[in-house]
């Protein structure tokens, strides 16, 4: 009985910190945009060094949450595997950071 509170467990798991890491995501992207308007806005005069700073600030901290998300939503899957019964034989090959958010996109994405 427990196996299954443990399936339905990781399951909702999976799926809440996707959307944790696909909302952090959308946030890191919107700071990115919100520090080059300011920046902008500085070129023009129309905002103040304090106020590009402020947003470059938050840009780095939003950038720095986003895979934390990510890196857990890994985690539960990976959880959601080991409870189904899952497993892994043999090594597996390092990938590059870039291959890794590809594949774990496709693989969030077939899960909603």
């Amino acid at each position: 009985m427990s196996a299954f509170q443990d399936v339905e467990d990781y399951l909702s798991a999976v799926r809440i910190t996707s959307k944790q890491a696909a909302a952090a995501q959308a946030v890191a992207q919107r700071s990115g945009e919100l520090a080059a308007s300011q920046a902008r806005g500085f070129a023009a005069g129309t905002a103040s060094r304090m106020d590009v700073l402020d947003t470059k600030l938050t840009e780095a901290q939003d950038r720095k949450t986003s895979p934390d998300y990510s890196g857990q939503a890994l985690q539960d899957a990976v959880l959601l595997v080991k409870a189904l019964g899952g497993g892994w034989q043999g090594q597996i090959a390092p990938i590059a950071p870039a291959e890794a958010r590809q594949a774990v996109g496709g693989q969030m994405d077939s899960m909603k």
